[in-house]
């Protein structure tokens, strides 16, 4: 998209701009699904682990409110279910709560949306340590909370409340919490404040959902390293999801803004302006009812408005919480000599006007608009956008035997109505993944756990073989490597055939890459429902869960990888079909497993990226060096290991590599 045009009235830029932010955002549809999609897994995984573990999880953060930007995270907050808070004494008396420990937020010794939380019963908590005694009664020690609640793990931080993390190649911030059922009565303004947005609905909505209260103080306050702060996550979960689609475009180009114009240069420590404040002047803007109806043609003018907003804030150094406005989150930064740093910096760009915004560099991209492809009738980046998303986020994480069959039930009993919708594809492909588990764990339980009345391996087959009819071309290699392990080397041989030939018709889409000359023919489906297309078509990166045992071949891997903290390894189909085929064959014709590794030996040194991704290259040549060390080929194995040594660290079995490094060193020293 190029700004040269000599036609550079305001309407004209506000197009450019609205439909740059579709380009890097998404369309309303895409936005939907992801959305739609993070939404039925977390409500899958809710409904399955409830009865297993004393915590819920609430999710929101960047992520779970539609963005995909490289810097988008995932704020996810567990809560004990036991522990409530209550914000004054008569709740305790008039509103029924389960049993558990029960504590009164006490606001009158702290900043606004601060306080402390009063225990009613301090006898009742086993660990003193939480507790602390102040103004004759027992509190809940937040500092305390978070040391006995928050584990750092390896790449993990401390921030602010929270634990940040990455796992799986996402952004997490982590937070141990504690949950109010109530809204908070000083928070009783948003009520009356909102006439012309949200809609009363939502409104009503976002009031009968719970807050929660995280382990962090007030810097000024007197009580900081004791007291909590009120979070209102889901409610703000709530109101970006009730955004028309033009709204949250302007939210996403503020967020940009902030990151690519205003904080651009400043180290972590000079930004006084983050994206919370950005979020909470839009809500603002929103709420207050600007005259300009946020769309296309006025995209432009409601950018203004906030920046002119935020930029008013700054000048008088008060950011007004939008749920509790005596709440002033510019309180412990913006002032002094950064308050008028930061003054002078957005003042300059107020100076430009709103044209400033074609300097910026994600405007000036001159790739493809989103815009010219809906034009051309062609769905490329849908089905790259919507693989990206089931592969991420569709699937659950580990869960024990027990959490997958309760799993199984639930899915079976609550199947979404709509058989061709997003919900029903996840519904299914967790279905599989669960049905997988069971028939990978079935076969780990030691005979003295069976119960004689039950014959397990026939559950596991009958689990499996379920597996390969309900689900794609992955689970098919995956259905290949359960009778691999079984000793079923023909069986296996047999369906690894189907899936090579599967995995080679030329309109299967590996790793979001559909060739261009079958993408009509995906993106018409003529007669087939969006279930269909993505079990018929998506080749998904084969995920084997570290605390599952699968096959001798790979336990090194998943014991390293497990040791690092990691949950799963991820492996190309293709490789791990051309592995199986090698194992295979040696147990049934060794010039065929010759040929097997040959073939993966060649995979691994094309350029052929629809079947190989960079992405997983550790494991994939980890894979070829294991295949060549059993078939007594020690320098390439050891060639293959060094190879994977040198790929990006993804499935973090670094010291398994090390381990079958010096492992064929001693046996070429031997030889």
């Amino acid at each position: 998209m190029s700004f040269n045009s000599p036609l550079r009235d305001e309407e004209l830029i506000s197009k450019q701009v609205f439909e740059r932010m579709v380009d890097i955002v998404g369309t309303s549809h895409i936005v939907a699904n992801r959305r739609e999609i993070m939404s039925m897994t977390e409500v899958l995984n809710r409904s399955a682990i409830k009865y297993d573990v004393p915590f819920r999880i609430a999710t929101s953060g960047s992520m779970g409110e539609g963005f995909r930007f490289e810097e988008s995270d995932m704020d996810v907050m567990e809560y004990p279910d036991g522990f409530q808070v209550i914000w004054d004494h008569s709740q305790n008396q008039h509103k029924s709560f389960s049993e558990g420990e029960i504590f009164v937020f006490d606001g009158s010794h702290s900043p606004p949306g601060y306080g402390l939380l009063q225990i009613l019963s301090p006898e009742e908590l086993n660990s003193s340590k939480l507790l602390f005694v102040k103004y004759g009664n027992s509190y809940l020690s937040s500092t305390f909370w978070k040391k006995t609640f928050l584990n750092p793990i390896l790449g993990s931080r401390i921030h602010g409340p929270c634990i940040s993390s990455n796992l799986e190649c996402l952004d997490f911030d982590y937070a141990e919490c504690l949950i109010s059922r109530c809204w908070p009565p000083m928070a009783s303004t948003f009520l009356s404040r909102c006439q012309l947005w949200p809609n009363p609905q939502t409104l009503q909505d976002i009031v009968n959902k719970e807050c929660h209260l995280v382990p962090i103080g007030h810097k000024l306050g007197n009580h900081e390293e004791e007291e909590w702060m009120i979070s209102f996550s889901l409610a703000e979960k709530a109101l970006v999801y009730s955004m028309n689609h033009s709204q949250f475009l302007l939210y996403g180009l503020m967020k940009l803004f902030l990151k690519e114009i205003i904080n651009k240069g400043l180290d972590e420590e000079e930004e006084i302006l983050c994206s919370y404040h950005i979020k909470t002047a839009i809500f603002w803007t929103l709420q207050q009812g600007s005259s300009l109806e946020c769309c296309q043609r006025n995209f432009l003018k409601c950018f203004w408005v906030c920046f002119e907003l935020v930029t008013k804030w700054v000048y008088e150094g008060v950011c007004p919480n939008f749920f509790i406005p005596e709440n002033n989150m510019f309180l412990t930064k913006c002032h002094g000599s950064a308050q008028r740093k930061l003054f002078c910096r957005l003042n300059a760009i107020y100076d430009v006007g709103p044209t400033c915004i074609l300097n910026w560099l994600s405007m000036q991209d001159r790739s493809p608009s989103l815009y010219s492809y809906l034009r051309g009738n062609t769905n490329d980046l849908y089905i790259k956008e919507l693989y990206n998303e089931l592969a991420v986020f569709a699937l659950p994480r580990y869960l024990n035997f027990q959490t997958c069959v309760r799993m199984l039930k639930s899915i079976v009993k609550s199947a979404p109505s709509n058989r061709d919708g997003i919900s029903a594809l996840v519904a299914r492909m967790t279905y599989v993944s669960m049905l997988q588990h069971v028939a990978f764990q079935l076969m780990s339980l030691k005979k003295e756990d069976y119960t004689r009345d039950n014959n397990f391996d026939e559950l596991s087959c009958l689990a499996i073989m379920q597996t390969a009819k309900l689900g794609s071309v992955s689970d098919l290699i995956l259905r290949a490597m359960y009778s691999y392990r079984v000793k079923k080397y023909p069986e296996a041989l047999f369906i690894l055939k189907m899936a090579k030939v599967w995995l080679k018709q030329p309109y299967m889409i590996h790793f979001g890459y559909l060739d261009t000359e079958y993408s009509s023919e995906i993106a018409a489906c003529p007669g087939n429902s969006l279930l269909e297309v993505v079990i018929k078509s998506f080749v998904f990166s084969i995920k084997l869960e570290n605390p599952i045992f699968y096959i001798d071949e790979l336990f090194t891997e998943q014991e390293h990888s497990r040791k690092n903290h990691w949950s799963t390894i991820f492996i190309p189909p293709f490789v791990l079909l051309l592995m199986l085929e090698f194992l295979c064959y040696r147990h049934v014709d060794t010039q065929r497993a010759q040929h097997a590794l040959d073939e993966l030996f060649d995979l691994m040194h094309s350029n052929q990226d629809s079947y190989l991704t960079s992405v997983f290259q550790d494991i994939s040549w980890q894979i070829l060096g294991i295949c060549q060390e059993m078939a007594g080929n020690l320098q390439i194995a050891l060639y293959a290991y060094m190879k994977s040594l040198v790929e990006p660290i993804v499935n973090r079995i670094r010291s398994a590599t090390l381990q079958r490094i010096q492992s064929v060193k001693r046996r070429m020293c031997r030889i």
